[in-house]
């Protein structure tokens, strides 16, 4: 049974396609992309102040190989969700992409 709410072409429109890619898809994306951002730049700085340093520490070589493994899977992760945000605006949600 559908309730009056639930029928209404006007709240299928806002929930459905708005609420859905601003806080499903929008929000989630521009948040990892600030933070990969952010990585990024701290990860540019350490290798300068290593290089000004001059000793490597297989360690610190280590850590910074994970580093960049984490930038590259949240780069292919947006990647893959960026596709969803350009979809029919019919009412019907996004489809996954990947």
């Amino acid at each position: 049974m559908h309730t009056a709410l639930g029928v209404s072409r006007l709240y299928n429109v806002v929930y459905g396609n708005v609420c859905y890619t601003v806080f499903l898809l929008v929000l989630p994306l521009v948040v990892l992309a600030g933070l990969n951002v952010r990585l990024i730049r701290e990860v540019k700085a350490l290798g300068r102040r290593r290089l000004e340093m001059r000793r490597k520490n297989s360690r610190q070589a280590q850590d910074n190989n994970v580093t960049i493994v984490l930038i590259v899977v949240v780069l292919v992760f947006i990647i893959c969700q960026t596709p969803a945000l350009v979809t029919p605006a019919d009412g019907r949600r996004p489809s996954r992409s990947c």
